[in-house]
């Protein structure tokens, strides 16, 4: 897609599959109390783009889906504002060194079954790249893993001593006999949290 003038080409966004994690995280000084936000990543196809080879990801963060246990989001839908208004999304595509913004309206979601679940998001990408828009939203489908749940170290600092507070502190906003036992992960990004893995 070498000229600006021509919208984004859908046809590359072909997904592979994601996960579904949370993170109880909060956020005094923008007014964020604290709540358990999920986030959801779906892998896409491999893809070329200006002679570029693209692996990326469509990324949903802070989503507040309101649930005990992500066994609750079986068969639900969930419909979404779109930004600014209170409740959108935060979602991006990374694409030729830029995040564009997805908007998302809806969320749908299927079966569980071994762990994963069925998703359906309906999107639209703005791809700052270009001056034509194309506002139609499209469906993506795909499945997602049930990965685990983490606590924002800020609130908790991820040590064993801070195990049974872990548990505590999930428990006021998830069922924890659906989790394992707490652990200590460190991300790509070298940050540590207290997780807990989802029970399959």
């Amino acid at each position: 897609m070498n000229n600006e003038n021509e919208p984004f080409n859908y046809d590359l966004i072909v997904p592979k599959g994601g996960k579904i994690d949370g993170l109880i995280f909060e956020n005094d000084y923008v007014n964020i109390p604290m709540t358990l936000f999920y986030s959801i990543e779906v892998e896409l196809d491999t893809f070329e783009i200006d002679n570029e080879v693209m692996d990326t990801s469509v990324i949903l963060d802070f989503i507040d889906f309101k649930i005990n246990d992500l066994q609750e989001l079986e068969s639900q839908t969930f419909n979404f504002p779109m930004h600014p208004d209170t409740g959108y999304i935060d979602a991006s595509v990374y694409i030729l060194w830029t995040h564009h913004p997805v908007s998302v309206s809806k969320i749908a979601f299927g079966k569980i079954e071994n762990g994963y679940i069925a998703v359906s998001i309906d999107y639209n990408i703005e791809y700052l790249d270009s001056s034509v828009q194309d506002l139609a939203f499209r469906t993506l489908s795909t499945t997602l893993k049930l990965d685990k749940l983490s606590i924002y170290s800020e609130i908790l600092q991820p040590t064993k001593d801070n195990f049974n507070g872990a548990v505590e502190l999930m428990s006021k906003f998830y069922n924890v006999e659906g989790l394992e036992t707490p652990r200590i992960n460190c991300n790509e990004f070298d940050v540590k949290n207290i997780v807990f893995d989802i029970k399959i």
